[in-house]
């Protein structure tokens, strides 16, 4: 149950406002369910009230979006210039790994060595049809002349290019090179990819081109959708300008070189700038981002009013769905103020399943102040929910140590400070209004919120009186199991020296009755004690590393000797010398203790017991086997319950308490093992299941 929607994260000022809007919507309530028209004006007045918010609220957000979807418009744009010199940049590397897979091939790099042109045009004459946006690919000798140009093209071959800024790049690089846009030999804009070619020894041999017109480029902006009348274009390093307006290859380049958003992006900058109208062009928006591993630029440009047509028609919704929305409104006026009384049912429901606890339940803020108080909680310390609400948490509501007699909040700052759940010590005491004095116990834990902030804590606590009052009783059954040691002892003692010596035999069997007798009763009271400490989870668990021949050889000893009498032979399991586990010896040997005496117990004279080990899934899993009375169908749910014994079986003749395997039980629990069995047609299969680690 939520209980902390409405009560919760309250400090002082909070509740008493909270109070005031409670009372107002009661007022409310009372005045929308009135009928007649005494109340029209005030219920128009409260409608008006109600009313003019939202729509200033319509109104301001229909602004406030407009703005934010400008800001996503615009930033789109600048995401397209991205898009599109990411889209060129990686063109650029195709090319020029074209480039440098072909002046790597060993043919080719041999023929140019050797000057042996014609086998180098016979190598490179089909590398244009297997590249389509390759125009031509050129062969040139050191001294930058062109030797094969391929397909050919009449009057350039021969011809010395040295002057070419991308010839003096590559000399001094010795690396792949990606021109500046010119005016080519073969009568078209262009641009080159020029890498150079070296021989074996890596001596630089010549140089090989691939001519990419600028229509291709063109063709690489028309990928990307730029939007209704946009486009796309690319900038080189000098600010020539290709697939400006869809200019053919063989017209003059456009320098765009004074732009402001060209300057800025051969600065390797990226933005977007807003171009005023001038003349007859439409204001513009521009958006820019450089190419900057090859020193180009990507501009896309859109006239204003189609980039935000999107924009234009969203908000025409939004208008649209808001007004609708104000319609619905206030024809839905006249039924919320019903459904306000509905909502107070629910809330006062939810008072109601909070005060139908029966632990007292308080919240408090991160200054102790009280934010929440249920009935039981008023019960159990005599003060109401009016003299608590808001107050200091210390002031109404006293815990102390029954001890030393000291406050006793430790719990609390645990929640507070450390934001754990804290728990009260086993002997906490609440001092009520009338100074009369409670038991009570449990436990108080953070209030966190949604930043994972501690901002309070909610404290249950509860009368436990009578569970204390049991534990005295478990105490004092193990105070007097304890006590009873003693005698038992020394009856024990003296019945064994009277076993030692020579008495008639009627009085030995006498003796050897009183004296098993009394090893019931010693083994009675240790057991009684073992579950006192189990019942007040007061048993530790210390782990050590045990050889599992240390574990079992000592069990398997007892229950032989135990056996003997009847004739009943313990198999022992084989095992590695080496082998061990990591656990709590005493424990661990009591439960093998148990499941074997029961085996050997319970097993027909002349039998045996069957044991095997063995560890899988980091389990050591151990497996008892008897062939004796075996487990009545009636009685399997009730084989590990405190006192059972089971009714097919003579209890005069074979001692017990029926509180072995119950022990046994809780203590394969404490070191995160367990026990089952499977009935058979004679006997039982017992397993125990224990951590490894």
């Amino acid at each position: 149950m939520n209980v902390g929607v409405y009560d919760i994260h309250l400090t002082y000022v909070e509740v008493l406002l909270k109070s005031m809007i409670e009372k107002l919507i009661e007022k409310l309530i009372e005045l929308f369910s009135v009928k007649g028209h005494k109340n029209t004006a005030i219920k128009a007045g409260i409608f008006l009230l109600v009313i003019f918010p939202i729509v200033a609220v319509v109104t301001l957000g229909y602004f406030e979006g407009k703005k934010n979807l400008t800001d996503l418009i615009v930033a789109r744009r600048e995401s397209i210039a991205r898009v599109g010199a990411i889209l060129m940049e990686e063109r650029f590397n195709r090319l020029s790994d074209i480039a440098t897979s072909l002046a790597a091939r060993p043919v080719l790099r041999t023929a140019i060595e050797n000057e042996k042109w014609e086998d180098a045009r016979t190598i490179v004459k089909d590398v244009y049809a297997q590249f389509p946006f390759v125009e031509h690919v050129g062969l040139f000798s050191p001294d930058g002349t062109i030797r094969v140009i391929a397909p050919g093209f009449p009057g350039v071959e021969g011809v010395n290019f040295a002057h070419r800024e991308w010839y003096t790049a590559v000399i001094n690089s010795k690396k792949p090179y990606v021109s500046e846009m010119y005016y080519g030999a073969t009568n078209q804009n262009t641009i080159v990819i020029v890498v150079p070619i070296m021989n074996e020894g890596g001596k630089f041999v010549g140089l090989l081109t691939l001519q990419i017109i600028t229509d291709t480029l063109t063709g690489w902006s028309k990928e990307i959708d730029v939007g209704q009348e946009g486009f796309m274009y690319f900038v080189d390093r000098r600010g020539d300008v290709a697939g400006y307006s869809n200019s053919p290859a063989h017209a003059e380049l456009p320098n765009f070189s004074q732009r402001s958003y060209v300057k800025r992006v051969m600065q390797g900058e990226s933005g977007i700038e807003v171009i005023s109208a001038q003349g007859d062009q439409r204001e513009k928006i521009v958006s820019f981002a450089p190419v900057a591993q090859y020193n180009w630029g990507v501009i896309v440009e859109q006239p204003n009013p189609p980039a935000f047509v999107i924009r234009d028609k969203n908000l025409e919704q939004r208008l649209m769905i808001n007004g609708l929305i104000l319609i619905i409104l206030i024809f839905s006026m006249y039924f919320i103020a019903r459904f306000i009384g509905v909502l107070n049912m629910y809330r006062q429901r939810e008072r109601i399943f909070l005060d139908s606890i029966g632990d007292g339940v308080v919240a408090i803020d991160r200054y102790w102040n009280i934010t929440l108080w249920n009935k039981t909680a008023g019960e159990l310390s005599g003060w109401s929910k009016e003299e608590a609400m808001g107050k200091s948490l210390r002031e109404i509501v006293k815990f102390i140590s029954e001890a030393d007699r000291k406050e006793n909040i430790t719990f609390i700052e645990d929640a507070l400070v450390r934001g754990k759940i804290g728990f009260m010590n086993g002997n906490t005491v609440l001092i009520r209004k009338d100074g009369a004095e409670v038991q009570i116990g449990d436990s108080a834990a953070p209030i966190f919120d949604k930043k994972g902030m501690v901002i309070g804590a909610i404290i249950i606590f509860r009368d436990v009186s009578q569970e204390r009052e049991q534990n005295r009783h478990r105490s004092d059954l193990a105070y007097a199991s304890h006590q009873l040691r003693t005698p038992v002892t020394k009856a024990l003692w003296s019945l064994e020296a009277a076993k030692d010596k020579k008495i008639i035999e009627d009085m030995r069997r006498e003796v050897d009755t009183a004296y098993q007798a009394m090893q019931s009763l010693s083994r009675l009271s240790d057991q009684l004690i073992l579950v006192s400490k189990i019942d007040q989870k007061i048993r530790q668990v210390e782990k050590r590393a045990i050889k599992l021949t240390d574990l079992f050889d000592p069990s398997i000893k007892k229950a032989n000797e135990s056996g003997a009498q009847k004739s009943i032979t313990v198999l022992s399991p084989q095992l590695s010398a080496s082998a061990s586990i990591i656990t709590d010896q005493k424990l661990s040997k009591y439960i093998i203790d148990e499941v074997l005496d029961n085996a050997v117990k319970y097993s027909s004279p002349n039998g045996k017991v069957e044991m095997t080990a063995e560890i899988k899934n980091e389990e050591l899993v151990i497996r008892v086997e008897d062939f004796g009375v075996g487990i009545m169908e009636e009685e399997k749910p009730l084989v590990f319950v405190k006192f059972f014994r089971g009714r097919n079986i003579d209890t005069t003749a074979i001692a017990g308490a029926g509180l072995g395997l119950y022990i046994a039980q809780e203590y394969a629990k404490l070191l995160g093992g367990k026990i089952w069995f499977e009935p058979k047609e004679k006997g039982t299969i017992f397993y125990i299941s224990l951590p490894i680690a």
